[in-house]
């Protein structure tokens, strides 16, 4: 409901820094799932397909550089606003099958979330 919804949201990208590559990646795919995941929606609205189109890009753009080089603050900058964006159009769509399924892999095998999500949406989608 309305009161699980924070009212302020601070993003700081230099709290990822140092973060192991293996973590950039799995976060990234998470966020990449939430931006597919609220553009595909059936109830997706002209708003959030724009903010997940503008995370895809994001997110296409700069994960590999983040991956690659944790100490790159522009990829890490783009990433941090590409999460927010991927999240915010979900919040008005919701999610889908990819988290649906990856939340078993995480429960069911250890699975880490975002990679979970990065092993479900080519089967997904």
């Amino acid at each position: 409901g309305p009161g699980m919804l924070p009212k302020v949201a601070l993003v700081d990208p230099a709290l990822t820094k140092g973060l192991p590559s293996n973590l950039t990646a799995g976060t990234g795919m998470d966020a990449l799932s939430h931006a597919v995941e609220s553009y595909l929606s059936t109830g997706s609205i002209p708003p959030s397909d724009a903010l997940a189109l503008h995370a895809i890009r994001l997110i296409a753009e700069n994960l590999p550089l983040a991956v690659a080089n944790g100490e790159n603050m522009e990829a890490r900058t783009n990433m941090a606003l590409a999460s927010f964006e991927a999240n915010l159009a979900a919040s008005n769509t919701g999610c889908g099958a990819v988290h649906s399924l990856g939340h078993q892999l995480t429960t069911d095998f250890g699975v880490h979330h975002g990679i979970s999500m990065g092993i479900m949406m080519p089967y997904v989608m």
